[in-house]
């Protein structure tokens, strides 16, 4: 078979733009550092490698919901704590108000204490987190209580704006998990039958005002309900954020698993890549000294540019 002299500089750029690819693709693998940057370079590799994707951008989501719900939790929990000083200090002033021997103006005094507690109260019950409401639940838009003053400016009644059954917020935090990130206002301050702290500590105040021993010896039994419903709202609360953590820690131990597999998959060996393409770039300098030798040297020149 005649080989023609067209034919052969033909084979010979074929050659060289065959072995020029193959410098350029090693040289990509070493600088992007990726064994597999497109589909073409490793078909099943690199469907794997999109599930593997995908799958760590949805854990990365749920870990966001996580960290965001434990968050609210942990204000939460400070917040009923600081509830719990209240009932606390409330429970010790009615305890105090109901001796006897007390005089008129040492319970006005008393009074004028719990007044100072059931506004801070109040400021708690209404407190926000990111925006919202805390104990809020589902309509954590809308404040939970709204005050009522005196001409004097005097608070002296707080109501709920929160009508009907009152619902958690729930967080995805898992393909079949989910945890509520709130704990309602009702579950918290209302104590059944209609009552709830706030009543208690303005009829506290008012007995007080009235130096009534009687009824404010009946507020001790009603702040003790209050603090046993609020110790089992805090342990609720605080099963929520264990768990939570604890999914926070299978989901770091699944995104390394899977960002491992990742790199396996995807990541170049550098020292390996690097070898590589010092062979390819040899074996081009080589096809271009071949080259040479065959055809003309002008028409090389040309190539190598």
């Amino acid at each position: 078979m005649r080989i023609t002299q067209h034919g052969l500089v033909e084979q010979v750029i074929n050659n060289l733009s065959n072995r020029l690819n193959g410098v350029a693709e090693s040289q990509e693998r070493v600088s992007s550092g990726l064994r597999v940057s497109k589909p073409s370079d490793d078909p099943t590799a690199a469907s794997e490698i999109s599930n593997l994707n995908s799958e760590i951008s949805r854990i990365n989501q749920y870990y966001r919901n996580v960290q965001s719900g434990i968050s609210t939790l942990k204000m939460t929990e400070t917040a009923l704590s600081e509830i719990k000083d209240i009932i606390i200090q409330s429970r010790a002033k009615a305890l105090q108000g109901s001796n006897d021997t007390l005089k008129p103006e040492d319970r006005a005094a008393l009074a004028d204490e719990i007044d100072q507690l059931i506004g801070e109260l109040l400021r708690i019950a209404n407190q926000k987190s990111g925006g919202k409401y805390l104990f809020a639940g589902t309509e954590s838009n809308k404040m939970p209580y709204k005050s009522t003053t005196n001409e004097n400016g005097e608070l002296i009644g707080v109501t709920t704006q929160l009508a009907g059954e009152q619902n958690d917020i729930e967080l995805q935090f898992g393909d079949n998990e989910r945890i509520a990130t709130s704990v309602t206002a009702q579950d918290t301050f209302d104590l059944g039958d209609g009552a709830n702290l706030f009543d208690i500590l303005f009829n506290l105040k008012s007995s007080l005002e009235n130096t009534q021993s009687n009824q404010i010896g009946e507020a001790l039994p009603k702040l003790d309900l209050a603090l046993d419903q609020l110790n089992a709202v805090t342990a609720l609360v605080g099963t929520r954020v264990k768990s939570a953590e604890n999914l926070m820690i299978q989901y770091d131990s699944r995104e390394i698993n899977l960002t491992e597999r990742l790199s396996d998959l995807a990541d170049v060996d550098i020292v390996d890549a690097i070898t590589r393409m010092n062979e390819e770039e040899y074996s081009y300098e080589l096809a271009l000294k071949v080259a040479a030798q065959v055809i003309q040297p002008s028409l090389v020149n040309f190539i190598s540019l």
